[in-house]
């Protein structure tokens, strides 16, 4: 039997998986904007988009994240800094992760963990390598040593207009290095992200 401790994680394709998106991306961003309207973009209905939805047991929506793949169309961070002038040739053939908003649930970790466990297969069953983040800087702690992320310097710093204004640095994670970093250090999260199978998380 399903329980709210159980998290699963799928892409939003419907209608009512848009809205449940929209939800939960609205909690997390409320603090940015006025109106619930304002935190969807023409980015969450652009065919290189992919919407994450992480939900429990009892079917409520606890999280989200959006994947934007740049070799399909453009990217939010095209707007606000020069990415090529960031990238090696090889590396321009990246995917931008964006818009992640989180309930306060009991299982809050897991629930960060299996949305970013679910944007590293689809980064590795489409070979992309290199992964654009970028958020203020006070967000990135959590993240920086885990993934290794790469902070892109001034270059990489912006404004975000339709956030409040509030100041983003960009980072770029390499996930080959960062798969081989939690191997070769035997992190415990190396299991989780790299071997274990997690049937709880659809990618079709």
């Amino acid at each position: 039997m399903a329980s709210q401790m159980d998290i699963f994680v799928r892409k939003a394709k419907t209608e009512e998986g848009l809205r449940r998106v929209f939800d939960i991306r609205w909690e997390g961003y409320k603090k940015y904007v006025n109106k619930k309207e304002e935190v969807i973009d023409e980015y969450d209905f652009a065919s290189n988009a992919t919407l994450l939805l992480a939900e429990d047991g009892f079917n409520e929506p606890v999280g989200t994240m959006r994947i934007l793949d740049r070799r399909h169309g453009k990217i939010e961070l095209d707007e606000f800094i020069e990415v090529d002038s960031l990238l090696t040739e090889h590396e321009k053939q990246c995917a931008e992760v964006t818009r992640f908003s989180f309930s306060k649930h009991l299982k809050s970790k897991l629930i960060k963990y299996l949305l970013w466990k679910a944007v590293f297969r689809y980064c590795q069953a489409n070979q992309i390598n290199t992964l654009l983040i970028s958020m203020p800087p006070s967000a990135a702690r959590d993240y920086q040593r885990l993934f290794l992320l790469e902070d892109l310097g001034p270059s990489g710093v912006y404004h975000h207009r339709r956030l409040g204004n509030a100041e983003h640095h960009t980072f770029k994670c390499d996930i080959p290095r960062t798969i081989e970093f939690l191997r070769s250090s035997k992190h415990p999260l190396y299991e989780f992200f790299c071997t274990d199978n997690h049937p709880n998380i659809s990618m079709d």
